[in-house]
């Protein structure tokens, strides 16, 4: 009988182990994704570039890239004034 209890509490720490682990992993991911956002949306603005539309971090402005790109270059003229560049 007691080496039923001793093999349910080397079960039970190491599932809580693993919780842990994984519970750190989740928190790292989620900490990095903050701060590929935070760059993407505060740091990178600070570089002094021409005004244009704002690029989000790892895929830049593709996102508003359009079948129809001469209108969209012309609206953007109009937003920005001195449009001159996209990042992707």
């Amino acid at each position: 009988r007691e080496r039923v209890v001793w093999r349910v509490r080397r079960l039970l720490v190491a599932s809580l182990l693993r919780m842990k682990l994984f519970r750190m992993i989740f928190y790292l991911q989620l900490l990095g994704i903050i701060s590929i956002v935070c760059y993407g949306l505060f740091i990178n603005r600070i570089k002094g570039l021409p005004p244009g539309p704002p690029p989000l971090p790892l895929i830049g402005n593709f996102h508003l890239f359009d079948t129809d790109m001469d209108k969209k270059f012309v609206e953007w003229k109009k937003k920005y004034s001195c449009f001159k560049s996209t990042s992707s």
